[in-house]
């Protein structure tokens, strides 16, 4: 079975996962509309369950047969019934709203207990803002309340909240209840799944769209109706500390995530909503928290980088998108008509609504301070395109200043409608006019981490793990020959980092101990020193003035390396924590925090086999443990079942089939170092031959190329490739095969990567970009052909006009195990006939035809591809920075 991902043409099927059965009533937009209406009688209000504002003798009997009379009218009005399109019942729905009920779908109320006071409508409700509706209700009941378990008692107190908006307001509409979900949906004790970076190190849209569906049936039992997820951010300073919720660096990666993630949670119905709309992820020096803003980028690194995920998305129908805090070249994005209404509506086509981050239009006044009041920032926003403001302040400090603006002619009437038209357009396209409660709240309990979602949840994490050395393969443990094993490190019992940010509260977590310890096998035996803890006494001071450990810190060092001497085999667990990586987490330095390489390098200096687990949050510079420590495999958070994946990794119960889904530099000196780069910004110097036979790549003064590249990843089996050929069609497009075979003794997985470069442009593109993968599991001896699409869009650049262009001229197809160990390049033409684009063959050079022979030419440490030409690796052209 195959998944091909190349240019805009997208195919899954998955070799692990059973993807859901998606509903076929998919209307325009990509979401599936709940085409199901509510019987013709009122729901109960359920014992318990009885709001004080919600009195049973003055409730009009709305609920008819198929359908809701929302205006209480006793008339079926066009935007009551189910079967007029949608855009129709739109224009009914706008014809008989107010300005207050209009100024209303424009505004957030964070549920309770963030803003919200109550947990249930009270008879107070009557005289709030929200009395003429609200477009959303964000996180309600999400957090420690009484109503947060069990899921049957969540879903009918929210199907309560719903029914003040139908039964108590004139015209009806229904609210969109909103949440986090990134890795599982944030409500307590749902199916925790891999963060996006580790679902990015899969290399399997397969996964995040599996993730996504099951995310989604999880919020739909519990009556959420929209998802902010994907994060579409690229992590292209390492620095940043939200990295660890970026899918990738690369654009194409990310962007495929979110396509497949966007068809997971909109299949299933629920509106997705990708973040954080635009060019977010690089703020200034990677700074984070109160300043993210200022990012250096150019237009056309922008364009064909940091907003190519979001243009992905938005042409596979995404319904939602949060913008970001920043600015771009001094204007705030929530300001931005160029951002927000030119290209993501007039050149994307986007009908969906944009929903602010959390006090983003207040920046614009207090903060970026292009608006003296906050008034006028409101007004900036609403004429730049902004749909919905979110923020933690009550909805009126938005809202009336808004309806001041309305009449003082501020704010054209037509500007309002069109932003409530895309509100209602997803509170349409999800069902929410059709069919508006929990129809089944008792099923929510049996929905929530069933059994199948957290088998799901592992074979996830098992998708994540990346082998990054294995000298004299080392791995997988051979437990007969190690029985008793030294397990150190602050990341072995963490259970912090696992849970991650923006996804479920309180769900059950297997640490790398726990998981390593339930699967060895009898007469083998585990011992355990934490050694160090992540951070020093002195962090984060120490990230730029480091001091050997002392005192107790050295301590506990001493007492892992004793334990590490009388031990068979020692594993050392180190990385990221919960206060080294994650929002508002930024760092200056990319080595390991703390005291961690240090104990390292003690347990190492015992003479007992050492094998480093590497839990990253973000890139991590191990250039010691790199070139000294025979063994060292990479994980993430990875969700509930991080440590049974590791362990099974570690055991070879399964063979780590990941690639890495970012850069790793050697140092943070080095930034930017990023893949894709432009010509030549990586090289500069010839090679010290010293230095490079002892695993460095050394100029003049500074190193040369990362520490891993983009892509890198081995395999406890090897894989050969053969016969790469390049057919052109005269529709402008190029199809692409190579052959691929395990000629190793295990099964494996390999991610064969289709790169491209266009070869000379108008302006300076960049050098290789990636256009295609395929993740593959193969037995020992199995060859696959793989195929890969190059479509126009596949073959286009911003060019000196910044237009998007596809330029006449040779292109080189380059087929690799990652973004510098390339097995075959195949050139092509693209020329003009008859006033139209098309593609033609050229002569390849032989040694593109040849197979390649097998092997990991990287089991020591990665040192890049010396060319004999030149004497010098080869990162002008193969690699990126």
């Amino acid at each position: 079975m195959k998944k091909i991902f190349c240019g805009c043409v997208f195919g899954l099927i998955s070799p692990v996962f059973v993807l859901g059965q998606i509903a076929e009533n998919v209307v325009s937009g990509g979401a599936v509309e709940r085409v199901n209406p509510l019987p013709g009688s009122r729901p109960p209000i359920e014992k318990g369950f009885q709001p004080d504002c919600l009195n049973p003798s003055d409730m009009p009997e709305i609920y008819r047969d198929g359908w809701i009379d929302f205006n209480k009218d006793g008339e079926k009005d066009p935007y009551e019934d189910p079967a007029v399109a949608v855009e129709k019942r739109i224009d009914d729905l706008l014809s008989q709203m107010n300005v207050d009920e209009k100024t209303c779908q424009l505004v957030t109320l964070y549920g309770y207990p963030a803003v919200l006071k109550d947990d249930v409508p009270t008879l107070q409700w009557k005289n709030e803002v929200w009395k003429d509706g609200l477009a959303n209700i964000d996180q309600h009941l999400a957090k420690k309340t009484p109503y947060v378990w069990p899921p049957s008692k969540h879903s009918r107190a929210k199907n309560e909240t719903q029914r003040f908006f139908i039964e108590q307001t004139r015209l009806g509409i229904p609210v969109d209840f909103t949440v986090e979900g990134i890795h599982g949906l944030k409500y307590n004790k749902c199916t925790n799944f891999p963060e996006p970076l580790a679902v990015g190190a899969s290399w399997n849209p397969a996964v995040a769209r599996e993730i996504a569906r099951i995310t989604a049936r999880e919020a739909k039992a519990v009556g959420y109706s929209n998802v902010y997820s994907p994060i579409l951010d690229l992590c292209r300073d390492p620095r940043w500390g939200r990295v660890r919720e970026s899918y990738s660096e690369d654009p194409f990666l990310a962007g495929t995530m979110g396509v497949a993630t966007v068809k997971g949670m909109q299949g299933e119905g629920i509106a997705a909503t990708a973040k954080h709309f635009a060019v977010y992820g690089i703020p200034k020096g990677g700074r984070d928290s109160g300043v993210r803003k200022d990012p250096q980028i150019g237009r056309r690194e922008m364009q064909m980088l940091h907003l190519e995920p979001f243009h992905m998305v938005a042409q596979a129908g995404i319904l939602g998108m949060m913008t970001s805090h920043n600015d771009y070249d001094g204007v705030p994005i929530n300001a931005s008509h160029e951002f927000l209404t030119d290209i993501l509506r007039t050149q994307w086509g986007f009908q969906g609504y944009l929903v602010s981050d959390s006090g983003a239009v207040l920046r614009t006044h207090y903060e970026h301070r292009t608006a003296e009041t906050y008034k006028e920032a409101i007004g900036m926003a609403v004429n730049a395109g902004l749909n919905v403001r979110t923020d933690f302040t009550q909805p009126d400090l938005y809202v009336m200043p808004m309806r001041e603006l309305v009449a003082e002619g501020e704010i054209p009437m037509e500007q309002l409608d069109r932003l409530v038209r895309d509100v209602l357009r997803v509170k349409f396209r999800v069902g929410l006019f059709n069919n508006p409660y929990v129809v089944d709240p008792a099923g929510a309990d049996q929905m929530v981490r069933n059994e199948a979602h957290r088998n799901s949840a592992l074979e996830a994490a098992r998708e994540c793990v990346v082998l990054l050395k294995n000298e004299n393969d080392l791995l997988p443990i051979n437990t007969d020959k190690y029985k008793r094993i030294l397990v150190a490190g602050p990341v072995a019992k963490d259970e912090v980092f696992g849970v991650g940010g923006y996804g479920p509260s309180d769900t059950p977590m297997v640490t790398m101990y726990d998981g390593l310890n339930a699967l060895l096998p009898e007469g083998s035996s585990l011992v355990y020193s934490k050694g160090c803890d992540f951070t020093d006494s002195r962090y984060p001071v120490s990230d730029v003035m480091p001091e050997d450990p002392s005192g107790k810190e050295l301590q506990m060092i001493d007492a892992a390396v004793q334990k590490a001497a009388d031990a068979d085999l020692a594993i050392v667990m180190v990385g990221d924590g919960d206060n080294t990586a994650g929002e508002s987490r930024s760092r200056l330095s990319l080595n390991l925090p703390g005291h961690q390489e240090a104990l390292i390098k003690a347990i190492q200096k015992t003479g007992t086999p050492t094998i480093v687990v590497l839990r990253m949050g973000r890139p991590a510079s191990i250039n010691w443990t790199a070139r000294n420590v025979p063994a060292i495999l990479c994980g993430w958070a990875m969700g509930e079942a991080t440590g049974t994946a590791m362990a099974e990794a570690l055991l070879g119960k399964i063979n780590p089939g990941g690639k890495l889904p970012f850069t790793i530099p050697q140092s943070v000196g080095q930034i930017p170092l990023a893949f894709p780069s432009r010509p030549g910004s990586n090289c500069g110097h010839s090679l010290n031959a010293r230095w490079l036979k002892q695993g460095f790549r050394v100029g003049k003064n500074r190193l040369m190329g990362p520490l891993y590249p983009f892509g890198f990843g081995l395999s406890y089996t090897e894989f050969s490739y053969a016969n790469a050929t390049v057919k052109p069609r005269p529709d402008c497009k190029v199809e692409v095969s190579v052959d691929v075979t395990n000629s190793g003794k295990v099964p494996g997985d390999e991610v064969v990567q289709c790169y491209l470069r266009d070869d000379y442009t108008s302006a300076a593109c960049y050098e290789i970009m990636l256009k295609g993968f395929e993740r593959l599991t193969l037995k020992p001896g199995e060859t696959r052909t793989v195929k890969f699409l190059l479509d126009r869009k596949s073959m286009q650049m911003v060019d000196a006009n910044q237009q998007w262009v596809v330029e006449p001229g040779v292109f080189t197809v380059m087929i690799g195990r990652d973004c510098e160990r390339m097995e075959a390049r195949i050139p092509f033409e693209v020329y003009e006939a008859n006033g139209e684009l098309t593609t033609r063959e050229l002569k390849a050079s032989k040694e593109n035809k040849k197979p390649v022979a097998p092997g990991n030419r990287h089991k020591n440490i990665y040192q890049g591809e010396l060319h004999k030409d030149e004497g010098r690796v080869d990162t002008a052209r193969n690699a990126g920075d």
